[in-house]
């Protein structure tokens, strides 16, 4: 849990009504509404309602909107109980009052990211330069990356990264310069015109997926702040801090191991924005690569079975997309006149449902299979990455593939030549690094380019593909 705010709570329809209650902000799951009463009247029949706003005050924090709301338990209450009520909230708006659904448009939002520091290694440039007459006078240059104008699905949309600077100074017998600095994705229009807040939440969510495969581990946004226009004829500008459910779970503790990270921004200074642009561009055709390669690293308790399983998927999906229309054996017209053949003389010799069943996997027949989905994707660029050889690569092709099929089939005969135990650690290692492999070409890097990568990093020289 993020934190807990107290303050009282009430429906823009009805301000009078209002709610003492405690609300619960959480990182990866919605947060939750606690109230010592009801906001409907006892005797209502309906009273699981769903407010797509919920206002709220609190000290020291000032307004506070929820946004999409659900009542999720409730008690009545008597005549000398309130009775009390509780809702999940889906996103938490802190600094204004919303009240209607367009008023949700934002200017520019920035989002600070787990480790993005660590990725950027900004110079330090915050310099304290002490003068006569004890006078104090702090210089800092700012770091700001190139901009880099997002591609559909995500045109209108520039990205910046910046540094900026949080802290102060205390003064006194132990004066002290306490100056922080942190690095901020800023998301905004490439025009004037305001933009509904999911859209931004869109990128921000993509981007947390970027930075999470570039850096090996979970880059949650661990603060989002946005500028709004709440009144169509008043700047207003608030600065508004946002919560919303993140996908895993962060752990704000660990520490950052830059022997894990793919790349780092000095790496790829002339590719920055091309390899940004790649990975939006490219996210809804391997929206199922990126999801299903994704789910290991930020489950890290994820049974190894299931991790293998959901890598196998991705490699299977990412050969697919790549290779849509060129992964069939035969035609489609010479297929089907072998299947119509197959079906007029096995049509009087096969039971009805035996025949179904038959015939409706022998549809797929003439789909690769996985044995031969994995031979292309390790020999386009695994082989002469990594300079693993192909009896090698054919071997752990075999077991993989047995593997699978005994996991989801259950196939006894299968069991003895299957992966076992920490056997899996080392085959995960390796489907990872394949799917590594194949979206870094997706982003724009050549095979020598990503060679360079695993044998010059750190991470990299530790980096032990086991294939026996």
């Amino acid at each position: 849990m993020i934190k807990k705010i107290s303050g009282k709570w009430w429906l823009p329809n009805n301000p009078k009504k209002k709610c003492f209650g405690i609300l619960k902000i959480y990182y990866s799951k919605r947060s939750i509404l606690e109230l010592k009463g009801l906001f409907f009247k006892s005797e209502d029949f309906n009273r699981f309602i769903n407010p797509t706003f919920i206002l709220g005050i609190a000290d020291d924090i000032g307004e506070i909107t929820l946004y999409q709301s659900s009542t999720y338990k409730y008690s009545l209450g008597n005549s000398y109980d309130l009775g009390n009520s509780s809702f999940y909230v889906d996103t938490i708006f802190i600094g204004s009052h919303f009240i209607k659904e367009e008023q949700l448009k934002f200017l520019n939002v920035s989002a600070e990211y787990l480790f993005l520091t660590n990725w950027i290694n900004p110079i330090n440039t915050i310099k304290p330069n002490y003068y006569k007459g004890e006078k104090l006078k702090i210089s800092y240059k700012p770091f700001n990356s190139k901009i880099v104008y997002l591609p559909k699905p995500r045109l209108g949309f520039k990205l910046q990264i910046k540094t900026v600077l949080s802290g102060g100074i205390s003064f006194g017998a132990g004066s002290q310069v306490n100056y922080k600095e942190n690095t901020m994705i800023n998301i905004r229009p490439t025009t004037k015109r305001l933009h509904q807040f999911r859209e931004f939440k869109n990128i921000i969510l993509s981007l947390q997926d970027f930075f999470s495969f570039i850096l090996q581990t979970p880059s949650y946004p661990i603060t989002i702040y946005g500028k709004c226009n709440v009144d169509k004829n008043i700047l207003l500008n608030p600065s508004i801090q946002i919560y919303f459910p993140l996908r895993g779970e962060p752990e704000i503790d660990r520490e950052f191991d830059f022997r894990s990270t793919l790349f780092f921004y000095r790496e790829v200074l002339d590719k920055y924005e091309l390899i940004i642009k790649n990975w939006f561009e490219k996210e809804e055709k391997l929206k199922q690569v990126y999801n299903l390669y994704l789910a290991s690293l930020y489950n890290y308790d994820m049974y190894l079975e299931y991790k293998f399983l959901s890598l196998i998927q991705a490699v299977e999906a990412y050969h697919r997309i790549k290779y849509e229309g060129q992964s069939k054996y035969l035609t489609d017209g010479e297929y089907e006149i072998i299947l119509s053949e197959l079906k007029e003389k096995f049509s009087y010799i096969i039971e009805e449902p035996f025949k179904n069943i038959l015939f409706e996997k022998l549809e797929y027949g003439n789909e690769y299979s996985l044995r031969k989905r994995f031979k292309i994707l390790f020999n386009d660029n695994f082989v002469e990455i990594f300079g693993v050889l192909k009896s090698k690569i054919k071997n752990f092709i075999q077991k993989t593939v047995d593997t699978r099929n005994y996991l989801i089939h259950q196939d006894k005969k299968l069991k003895s030549v299957s992966f076992v135990g920490r056997e899996f650690i080392d085959a995960n290692l390796i489907l990872k690094t394949l799917i590594e492999a194949l979206l870094l070409n997706e982003l724009g890097f050549k095979n020598e380019e990503i060679k360079q990568f695993y044998q010059e990093n750190i991470k990299h020289n530790n980096l032990i593909l086991k294939f026996e």
